[in-house]
């Protein structure tokens, strides 16, 4: 009789042990899924580098503004870059171009130039039309993006 209870309690011992080893799993893999998220926070950031002949232009969206961020170069220290966005229903128009109109400049060396502009109000579904010297470098949405190559000081304003 006693080995009659042993055969009948066997494979319900199995089948708990295996629930508890699958929901053991089941943890293990959504802590470690749960952790790299916390680790890589910015894998859902929106971006594009715009590549032109004077620099890398960066646009970064993240919690509902678009950070633009270059260093672009100078012929000379009297190219002086500005940036003026202007924003539109369904994104914004960004203008880049040099300012300075000075008919004599002096022929020297110059360091490039850091330029920086916070865009609030913008959306995932924000579309972008940069300029850069009245000539369109991009147009469209921001894709996609691991981890954003511009700095974010100001992003949490």
């Amino acid at each position: 009789m006693l080995g009659k209870m042993k055969s009948k309690k066997f494979p319900i011992i199995v089948i708990i042990s295996l629930a508890v080893l699958m929901l053991l799993i089941y943890g293990v893999f959504n802590f470690y899924k749960a952790r790299n998220a916390k680790l890589n926070p910015n894998t859902n950031m929106l971006g594009a580098a715009i590549e032109t002949s004077v620099g890398v232009i960066r646009l970064v969206y993240m919690n509902g503004a678009t950070m633009i961020d270059s260093e672009l170069l100078r012929s000379t220290p009297c190219v002086d870059w500005d940036i003026t966005v202007d924003k539109t229903a369904t994104g914004a128009t960004i203008k880049i171009k040099d300012i300075n109109m000075a008919e004599v400049c002096v022929q020297m060396l110059a360091t490039p130039e850091v330029l920086t502009e916070r865009i609030s109000g913008t959306t995932k579904g924000s579309v972008y039309s940069v300029f850069l010297e009245n000539a369109t470098i991009f147009e469209g949405a921001l894709s996609p993006i691991q981890m954003p190559q511009a700095p974010t000081e100001g992003m949490a304003q």
